[in-house]
């Protein structure tokens, strides 16, 4: 079965593109597919770049670090983005509908069943580790506005003459 999809990577990784791409608004939707310029729509480059990776390194059995390298950007872009946290790494789960799709009818024998098995649970621990760089992220955007409001606060005080900088000294 491993071999069966890894002739289909390419349509495997079109198509979990198309259903990651369908969980934005319809005109952001219509953007990303469109545009084939990583200038013009990073964000769409990054998740076609993303798929592909992450099925190549699904079927390949590479390495939970090289998987959280593949990850780790998509998740990026949706951390920042107006998903729950669920939605945000929901599409690693939609890669078990995309590979069932595919595989179809082609699974027969229980050694292809057991190989399914085995590919989903890959995922379940890719969606984990989704979900993992998804809560960096969302720390790393939290400790970015905790340090921007105190410089905030600090330089309107220091305006309204409530705080003298220590650096500057009074001596």
């Amino acid at each position: 079965m491993i071999e069966l999809l890894a002739q289909s990577k390419g349509v495997i990784a079109g198509k979990w593109l198309d259903r990651i791409v369908a969980s934005y608004p319809a005109d952001t939707a219509g953007f990303l597919k469109k545009k084939r310029d990583e200038f013009a729509n990073p964000v769409g480059m990054t998740l076609a770049k993303g798929t592909g990776e992450l099925v190549d390194a699904l079927l390949d059995g590479t390495s939970v670090e090289a998987l959280r390298e593949a990850l780790e950007p998509m998740v990026k872009i949706r951390a920042v983005q107006d998903f729950s946290p669920s939605a945000a790494v929901a599409f690693v789960f939609q890669l078990k509908d995309v590979i069932r799709d595919v595989a179809g009818d082609r699974l027969t024998g229980a050694g292809d069943r057991e190989e399914l098995r085995t590919l989903e649970q890959r995922i379940d621990k890719m969606a984990l580790l989704a979900f993992d760089v998804y809560a960096s992220c969302r720390e790393q955007v939290a400790d970015i506005r905790v340090s921007e409001l105190k410089r905030t606060v600090a330089n309107v005080l220091k305006r309204s003459g409530w705080f003298e900088d220590p650096q500057q000294g009074g001596d």
